[in-house]
């Protein structure tokens, strides 16, 4: 059966991971992550030029927030990110979606 995303093996996965460079493939890899991630993940690191919007942010939190019974722990390292998305970050910590978050 063929991926929607084009993803079939760890070696792609890695090399679209690493070739994240605009808001449309860090919206699309988060929708991977929030809807086919195992219901385990509990910790995300997020380091280099991602793309992060206010939209693509709580999309992201929504999607996880409607699967997983643990909280998330992120940190993300992206230029302006906290300023931008504070608001929507202190939303879903206070409903339990976000564990712990820091930001670089």
């Amino acid at each position: 059966m063929d991926n929607i995303y084009n993803i079939d093996n760890r070696d792609n996965i890695m090399n679209f991971v690493e070739d994240i460079t605009n808001e449309r493939d860090t919206e699309l890899f988060l929708d991977l992550l929030s809807t086919h991630s195992p219901i385990t993940l509990n910790k995300i690191e997020l380091n280099g030029d991602w793309r992060i919007t206010k939209k693509i942010l709580h999309k992201f939190l929504e999607n996880w927030n409607s699967r997983k019974e643990l909280g998330l722990e992120m940190n993300i390292c992206a230029l302006g990110f906290f300023q931008d998305c504070s608001k929507i970050l202190k939303e879903y910590t206070d409903k339990g979606v976000l564990k712990k978050f820091s930001y670089e």
